[in-house]
């Protein structure tokens, strides 16, 4: 009887804890979409939304704070993963960032393709000798 109880409790704490982390994807995109916002009211109706979802957050995890706890570090909506949100008063910055990481791809995929060329290149004159053979032995 006792497993069957604690199974059940488990999954209680489970169903809970699925519906805090939705909860909190939800404060996460609101603060993503507040702060890439350049329109005034639409920022305003985004900051809205997001005061609603923080208090929906506070009052579930009030009425279940036997099992739950707020982890704030888990709403962070932050772009950079740094300490400082991007804005659109530094819409520079955002555009450098994604840049840098643009760059590192790009670069990975240029080496990447100039070794699949020397790989190819190595593959057909390892399996075709008497090609190159042809040549220089032909004139003899």
């Amino acid at each position: 009887m006792r497993r069957r109880e604690d199974a059940a409790r488990v999954s209680r704490a489970s169903a809970l804890e699925q519906r805090q982390r939705a909860g909190e994807r939800e404060i996460r995109r609101l603060k993503r979409l507040e702060a890439s916002c350049l329109d005034p009211d639409t920022r305003r109706r985004y900051r809205e939304q997001l005061q609603a979802a923080q208090k929906d957050m506070r009052e579930f995890v009030a009425e279940h704070g036997d099992i739950l706890r707020r982890d704030y570090w888990r709403e962070k909506g932050r772009l950079d993963g740094g300490n400082s949100p991007f804005t659109p008063e530094n819409k520079n910055d955002i555009i450098r960032y994604k840049m840098k990481d643009l760059m590192k791809i790009h670069h990975a995929v240029v080496i990447a393709a100039v070794w699949c060329i020397f790989y190819a290149a190595d593959i057909i004159f390892l399996t075709r000798p008497c090609f190159f053979a042809k040549f220089a032995f032909s004139r003899q």
